[in-house]
């Protein structure tokens, strides 16, 4: 835990206050607690979780048995901490972003809000598209698309503006976990100002995933005061006027 500690520059009364949550978080098996230290045989880094402690213990690159150490370098061992990798390829593969904006949207707190994630659409028995997130606000039906720090080609705009246009849905949303100001956002801003689409397309980053006090969505369903008009096309949320 010192080791935390200090790698994150925290001193220890500013450690009090984040400690609850590496508590929960250990406790939710985010993050893994264990032995971290070298093979006394190959000198191969290991790191053994408390659970996986065995009265013999092996160097997965050698396959020695090694012992766990009490000192290393004249200091007691203490518990090192490691990411579950379960999360960690979750992250990769967008599931945090997709979970992130679940909860951005929950947070909104709207009387009538249903999700389905992971959706195939199929179109005469054949597969035509595989939606992250299917998302219902009260009558509004949306389509989601997400990405941890990557961002989005535009054969996939393309792909999830055309499967709108067959079923039918009232917006898109585009959430990722880079900033606002990213110059990719602002390429597909300006990419998907240029479909002239007659729905909104939400793009929220992680500036608005973070946001305690989310812009609520449903407030674009409805007519724009200074145009007259139903909002249309990118809506970039977050963003500084």
């Amino acid at each position: 835990m010192e080791t935390i500690i200090s790698k994150l520059q925290f001193n220890k009364n500013e450690f009090e206050k984040f400690s609850p949550n590496l508590q929960t978080l250990c406790d939710k098996k985010i993050l893994l607690r264990g032995k971290n230290f070298k093979c006394n045989h190959c000198s191969a880094i290991l790191w053994f979780s408390l659970e996986s402690f065995q009265r013999d213990n092996y160097c997965v690159d050698c396959g020695n048995s090694v012992k766990i150490p009490v000192f290393i370098e004249g200091k007691i061992q203490s518990d090192h901490y490691k990411l579950n990798q379960l999360v960690s390829r979750a992250i990769d593969q967008g599931q945090l972003s997709t979970a992130l904006l679940i909860n951005h949207i929950h947070k909104q707190k709207y009387s009538h809000f249903n999700y389905e994630s992971n959706y195939e659409i199929f179109k005469n028995g054949e597969l035509i598209s595989d939606i992250d997130l299917f998302i219902k606000i009260g009558k509004k039906l949306g389509l989601c698309e997400c990405k941890s720090n990557s961002s989005f080609t535009k054969r996939q705009i393309d792909e999830l503006i055309n499967t709108a246009q067959i079923i039918g849905s009232d917006f898109i949303i585009l959430s990722c976990l880079l900033t606002y100001s990213d110059e990719k956002i602002i390429e597909i801003k300006e990419y998907i100002t240029k479909k002239n689409l007659s729905i909104p397309v939400f793009i929220i980053t992680k500036d608005e995933l973070f946001n305690d006090h989310p812009q609520r969505l449903y407030s674009y369903f409805e007519v724009n005061y200074r145009t007259g008009k139903f909002y249309e096309g990118p809506i970039l949320l977050g963003a500084e006027d």
